[in-house]
């Protein structure tokens, strides 16, 4: 019977631990979608504000561009999928002085932000996908030979 209730316990401290857990990844203010919004980056899972950037010297003189309001956080409930932003370079003229002349350039901007997972690694053992602390080749190869026997319809011991 003490065994019961311990359990129990645990169970409902561990479903309010999960509450919280979840209730502090939740994003707040300006981080959080709105539904209701005319405005496309009030509305997106990782809340964006759109802006110009200027610079009469430069042909384009203007380039949309946009800002996360909240990089870096984050925006889904599975996974650890962050808030990104993404950049594109762009090329562009400068103005030299008063002349009718021109110097090339490159102008890097954030073109949109975007809920993603951090980037994996590549495995060196086949097409598996691992994080940076990946399995041994040992590990890898007893793995295979498992995998290949359950693929013959062995049964493994």
């Amino acid at each position: 019977m003490v065994d019961v209730i311990r359990f129990g316990c645990l169970l409902v401290f561990s479903v309010v631990i999960s509450a919280l857990a979840v209730k502090a990844q939740r994003p707040t203010g300006d981080c959080q979608a709105q539904p209701q919004s005319q405005f496309i980056g009030d509305r997106s899972s990782c809340t964006f504000t759109r802006l110009v950037d200027r610079d009469p010297r430069r042909i384009p003189s203007e380039i949309p561009t946009v800002r996360c309001r909240c990089p870096d956080s984050l925006c889904s409930l599975q996974g650890d999928f962050r808030c990104r932003e993404v950049t594109e370079t762009f090329p562009v003229k400068y103005k030299r002085g008063r002349q009718p002349r021109y110097r090339n350039g490159t102008v890097k901007v954030t073109i949109a932000c975007v809920c993603a997972i951090n980037r994996s690694i590549r495995s060196p053992y086949e097409n598996i996908r691992v994080g940076d602390t990946g399995p041994s080749k040992e590990e890898y190869l007893r793995w295979k030979e498992l995998t290949r026997g359950r693929a013959a319809g062995q049964v493994l011991a």
